[in-house]
């Protein structure tokens, strides 16, 4: 499920609240379509991702996280 696309030109820096996993290895994956998924580790607590041009951010499996905020890094 995307929690999060960024349809801009611009990198951006989203900031997320990790509320619950099962795998804090698998808790969030970096997307891009047609290329294979790049898994990122975060525990429960606050985490910042930087999401280029044309990627997404996508729950991975048993998480349960909430979208922070999302800033521009032109």
């Amino acid at each position: 499920m995307a929690l999060y696309t960024n349809h801009t030109r611009f990198p951006a820096i989203v900031t997320v609240d990790v509320i619950s996993v099962i795998d804090a290895k698998k808790s969030l994956k970096i997307v891009m379509e047609g290329v294979d998924d790049s898994k990122v580790e975060a525990g429960v607590g606050h985490h910042d991702f930087l999401i280029e041009a044309g990627k997404g951010l996508d729950l991975g499996e048993g998480s349960q996280v909430k979208l922070f905020a999302v800033r521009s890094c032109p």
